[in-house]
């Protein structure tokens, strides 16, 4: 029975190889996440700044 357990817990813990390749794809997915986010920054900050410049503008 211990032989089967053995082998039940094979199946189910990731490798080490696959637990790697997982990371990859986690730091991979979440660079992407991080490069919209700053892409989406850059938007708001040049929108406050054409708004600052306005304001100064009609002053």
């Amino acid at each position: 029975m211990a032989a089967n357990e053995d082998i039940g817990m094979l199946v189910l813990k990731p490798q080490p190889s696959q637990t790697n390749e997982l990371w990859k794809q986690d730091m991979q997915r979440n660079q992407s996440q991080m490069d919209v986010l700053q892409e989406k920054v850059m938007e708001v900050k040049g929108l406050a700044y054409r708004v600052q410049r306005k304001m100064q503008e009609r002053n």
